[in-house]
């Protein structure tokens, strides 16, 4: 046992881990917390499904949990983040500590919306990033070549696929689909595993059951909720257009790298045919299209139809990536984990077509397989010597160092205000003075509900720190 301590301790990939879990637990104990994470807080921990809101019934008991205790809330946000990290270095089938380095730089940099709605926020975290990692980790046991035989995993299989059931509407539908593909492929091609994704997909369904048949939904198709509705025909292309754009083309980073990615895979296709290379075509023309948008952002080529126009010419680059990963000169299981990745991630944006509120925070579960996806290809064409990833580490290194610094920086200054803000206010009290200095936070751009509707922040925030109706808050900027 101590040998195998020693030789974990000499592995640079559990050296860099650990240095990032501890800047990952120090972040996570000077974010804020605002708006609904303040109303949950007040509930206090226990056992909390919010039934009459919703199904999402383990969301909302992560949410408020979360909300409620300090040291739960540190310890869920970094194993879970850094349980995401390890799976999507997992799903790479690599062993190096470039490819470790990119997964996190990968996760780090999501953008600022998605960032403070899921990460910040407890609620967003409970709701989407969990069930995030759930999902993950089923892809991953599906990939993976061999699951030792053991009466306990069925129960475990079971109780994952009523656990990704139960947090947010799209992911449950992705969810109760994939357990039916997989259980459908194990019938026919991995048949050692077929026992547990059929216990898995009888605990999807369960979930799923179990989560729609909460009243609440049927009032959203009745219209009859005011916060939840279903999109009806008439604006579900609009609707196609706000997903391709906030879910996609607004990820400049993420989107020139599946362009970099689908460019080599383009290039090392197995068939140039005429087909083929109409896609390599269209798919240069596309990433130039973006490169000229990313440069000059107001450029409108067809003015208001512009929005229209961006949105078949992404989802075609979406079917020629695949089709030209079909035809590209790598295994047939690593094709085949690149397709299933890539098409995961259009169903799992599907459902959102429907339904009401959509916002960054939905996003996150097709933005992870979408990283999962970039960091998966870049693995293979090192392997195939197409690329050389040996001084990835010099990029890689001072980004993530730039990354925390960047969110030390930010969410310090928040901190340090937000906290003597408090003590200005609990003082006041104390002194039995009437009204009290109120200083807004500064960076409201960085943060989730701050800025949003001032007098419920106002109200959740008088609830969670016990301040009295009667002391007055005089609002002042922090400038």
């Amino acid at each position: 046992m101590k040998e195998r301590i020693k030789t974990a301790l000499k592995n640079p990939n559990v050296l860099f881990f650990s240095i990032f879990g501890l800047l990952l637990v120090s972040l996570m104990c000077i974010l804020p917390m605002l708006g609904d994470d303040l109303l949950h807080g007040s509930f206090g921990v226990g056992i909390h499904f919010m039934e009459d809101i919703n199904g999402r019934y383990l969301g909302n008991l992560f949410g408020i949990n979360l909300s409620s205790s300090f040291l739960l809330r540190i310890l869920v946000k970094t194993i879970v983040l850094l349980g995401i990290v390890t799976l999507i270095y997992k799903l790479s089938s690599s062993k190096k500590l470039s490819v470790l380095l990119l997964s996190l730089l990968a996760v780090l940099s999501m953008p600022k919306e998605m960032f403070r709605q899921v990460i910040l926020n407890s609620s967003g975290f409970g709701n989407y990033v969990i069930p995030t990692f759930g999902i993950l980790l089923i892809i991953f046991l599906h990939f993976k070549k061999q699951i030792k035989k053991n009466n306990i995993y069925y129960l475990l299989f079971f109780g994952l696929g009523i656990f990704n059931s139960l947090f947010v509407e799209h992911v449950t539908i992705y969810n109760v689909l994939l357990s039916i593909y997989l259980a459908m492929y194990s019938f026919i091609f991995d048949k050692d595993k077929k026992g547990y994704f059929i216990a898995y997909l009888t605990g999807s369904i369960l979930g799923g059951i179990l989560m729609f048949s909460n009243p609440i939904y049927l009032s959203s198709f009745k219209g009859e909720d005011d916060y939840r509705s279903i999109t009806g025909m008439q604006d579900m292309i609009r609707k196609f257009c706000l997903i391709i754009n906030e879910a996609f083309l607004q990820n400049r980073i993420s989107v020139i790298s599946t362009i970099i990615c689908g460019s080599i895979i383009s290039f090392n296709s197995k068939k140039k045919n005429v087909i083929s290379k109409m896609l390599i075509t269209y798919q240069m023309v596309f990433g130039t299209y973006y490169v000229l948008k990313f440069l000059n952002p107001n450029w409108l080529l067809f003015k208001e139809y512009n929005d229209y126009f961006e949105a078949i010419i992404t989802t075609g680059y979406f079917i020629s990536l695949i089709w030209t990963t079909l035809l590209c000169d790598i295994a047939r299981e690593k094709k085949y984990q690149l397709v299933f990745t890539i098409v995961s991630y259009a169903i799992l944006l599907g459902p959102l077509l429907v339904v009401n509120p959509v916002g960054p925070r939905c996003y996150i579960p097709s933005y992870i397989l979408l990283l999962a996806f970039l960091v998966n290809n870049i693995c293979i064409f090192e392997g195939k010597k197409w690329i050389s990833i040996h001084n990835l580490n010099y990029v890689t290194v001072p980004s993530i160092a730039i990354l925390f610094i960047f969110y030390f920086s930010i969410y310090g200054e928040i901190y340090k205000v937000s906290k003597n803000r408090l003590d200005t206010i609990k003082s006041a009290i104390d002194s039995g003075e009437e009204s009290v200095e109120f200083v807004e936070l500064p960076y409201m751009e960085y943060l989730h509900g701050a800025e949003i509707c001032p007098d419920y922040n106002e109200k959740v925030y008088r609830i969670y720190y016990k301040i009295d109706d009667s002391i007055q808050f005089v609002k002042r900027s922090c400038q």
